[in-house]
């Protein structure tokens, strides 16, 4: 049996019963009246007849099973819609969703609740507009949870969900904004083309991507970089720009369809990835993608110290009038390895003629030198020219 409605008005109150007897949902274009809360079913001053509906209790709450499949297309829900607990009373009731349930293209003109739900189905919202608050926190999202092309009026939050298969939020608009802490992505997480029209800033304190070694967080990364730019926070903007490139260096290191290759398929992804050992070394590491200019700094004195220490354990230096320097002290040896760094080369003390092992660590601390002074200069230039 299915509770089956077009293109009519519907009350809640009807579709709430047919839930209780067991019925699946099949509603296209009809305009729901009334407040849809599935709490009024546990309550004992309400009527309904709850053959078709399992409930059991489990620590202190009451838990509501729903086993039918529930599909509302491009329905209009005038008054709230709350499969969860009321905001008054946030640890009396849960809701399990054990097959699919869709609202795809509904618009929801109150304020909508599926807080602590399990979708152990495809959770379905694409295409949606939420006119008021949309309260998605602590789900456990067991399937695929399709969000896309939705407009978030009110405040979308999605704090502590859970999200074990893919999570796609393309193309969504949050007005007012977005809160994603302690989100946990196991799989996919596609954020291309999420934008805030309103410059409001996204939260995502403790948000977890399972897989990020394989680049799926790099579209969420760039959807922070836009709104926290627009809103003004560069240095936010420049964390998140960092997190972007090296999700992206990580998608194309493993490529497409990693985790299906054969082991001699991955072995040769991961010599072909080889080519890409500059980029980790200089762009990721020691640049930082221009955002990290602390660790060129720290690598500039580590280069000055150990060639010093070089120089004092093999080296062989000489004087303006070249006589070797028999006893080299810690001074002489940072005062020549801090100016051949620079590529300064007062004269006052230079490489024994004689000494390959000297000239060569010279040359080769010049070098670093000159790349590190470049690379200092460029992170400081593209952190302070932002705005």
């Amino acid at each position: 049996m299915a509770f089956h409605r077009e293109n009519q008005e519907v009350v809640a109150s009807e579709i709430l019963q047919a839930i209780a007897v067991g019925e699946d949902i099949d509603l296209f274009r009809c305009e729901i009246i009334e407040s849809l809360d599935l709490g009024s079913l546990v309550n004992k001053k309400a009527n309904y007849d709850l053959s078709g509906l399992t409930i059991h209790q489990e620590k202190h709450k009451e838990v509501i099973v729903l086993d039918q499949k529930m599909r509302f297309y491009g329905c209009k829900f005038q008054d709230n819609v709350f499969f969860a607990s009321p905001w008054n009373e946030q640890d009396f009731l849960d809701v399990v969703f054990k097959r699919e349930v869709i609202f795809n293209s509904s618009v929801f003109n109150g304020q909508t609740r599926f807080s602590g739900a399990r979708f152990n189905g495809q959770a379905g919202f694409d295409g949606c507009v939420f006119n008021g608050v949309a309260a998605f926190t602590e789900v456990d999202f067991r399937s695929s949870a399709l969000f896309r092309t939705v407009e978030f009026n009110g405040y979308g939050l999605f704090s502590n969900s859970v999200f074990h298969k893919e999570a796609r939020f393309v193309n969504t608009a949050f007005s007012k904004g977005a809160n994603f802490s302690n989100v946990e992505f196991c799989s996919i997480a596609d954020f291309t083309g999420v934008y805030c029209s309103n410059r409001a800033v996204p939260i995502y304190n403790g948000i977890v991507f399972l897989k990020n070694s394989y680049g799926v967080d790099e579209t969420f990364w760039r959807f922070l970089k836009q709104a926290t730019r627009d809103s003004g926070y560069y240095s936010q903007s420049g964390d998140c720009f960092y997190r972007e490139r090296c999700a992206m260096f990580y998608r194309k290191f493993r490529g497409r369809d990693y985790d299906n290759l054969s082991r001699r398929k991955k072995i040769l992804r991961w010599l072909f990835g080889l080519r890409m050992l500059p980029e980790l070394v200089f762009g990721k590491f020691l640049f930082g993608y221009g955002e990290r200019p602390m660790r060129v700094l720290l690598s500039a004195i580590l280069v000055v110290v150990l060639c010093a220490a070089l120089y004092m354990w093999k080296g062989e230096l000489t004087s303006r009038d070249g006589n070797v320097i028999a006893s080299r002290s810690v001074v002489d040896s940072i005062y020549f390895s801090t100016t051949t760094f620079t590529t300064l080369g007062f004269g006052d003390i230079a490489p024994a003629a004689n000494n390959t092992f000297t000239k060569f660590l010279a040359m080769t601390e010049a070098m670093c030198g000159a790349s590190l002074t470049s690379l200092f200069v460029v992170c400081l230039a593209k952190r302070f020219s932002r705005n």
